[in-house]
């Protein structure tokens, strides 16, 4: 038997809350969430290992199990990325306007 995909429900505002975004910084984490994936969880670039709302490089970077089918747990690791590599969503979507990517 395979295990059935979770039941995902709500919309990226929700999944945004759910990861414990700062409400503050939201706006500038939808701007780059639509500019990666348009806001699709199941987003696959075609030409590279990126994926889900991110488009987070699976070749590169470890994620959890349910990466793939959690869009929780997608916003989670988001969150943590932008954090660590940029100080916060503010300044992470300045550096996207810079440089059409993060």
């Amino acid at each position: 038997d395979s295990v059935p995909a979770p039941v995902v429900s709500g919309n990226l505002n929700d999944w945004m809350a759910q990861a414990g975004i700062p409400y503050g910084e939201r706006a500038a984490a939808a701007y780059i969430i639509q500019k990666e994936s348009g806001g699709n969880y199941k987003a696959k670039n075609p030409s590279s290992s990126a994926t889900g709302l991110c488009q987070t490089m699976l070749s590169i970077h470890p994620v959890p199990a349910d990466f793939k089918t959690n869009p929780v747990a997608q916003m989670k690791w988001c969150q943590d990325y932008a954090v660590r590599r940029y100080g916060n969503w503010n300044k992470a979507k300045q550096f996207w306007i810079a440089n059409h990517h993060w």
